[in-house]
């Protein structure tokens, strides 16, 4: 997803997370400054808008583990 602001906000609370962001444009020097409340906020140079790809990575705590069925 393409993102512009700098809280990316998570639909459930996370057991673990992952965030993947990518710069558009110039490099902006991001990086996660914290993950709290269902939300990720993103740091990035000052001066510099927020302008970036991002992926996130998360195992819910709201339901069960998946079961991986292994065919042999």
């Amino acid at each position: 997803s393409k993102y512009s602001l700098n809280i990316l906000a998570l639909p459930v609370s996370p057991n673990s997370i992952t965030v993947s962001l990518t710069s558009v444009g110039v490099d902006q020097g991001l990086m996660v400054k914290r993950i709290a409340n269902n939300k990720v906020v993103v740091q990035g140079k000052p001066g510099l808008p927020i302008h970036c790809h991002y992926h996130i990575f998360a195992e819910r705590i709201d339901v069960e583990k998946l079961q991986t069925e292994v065919s042999i």
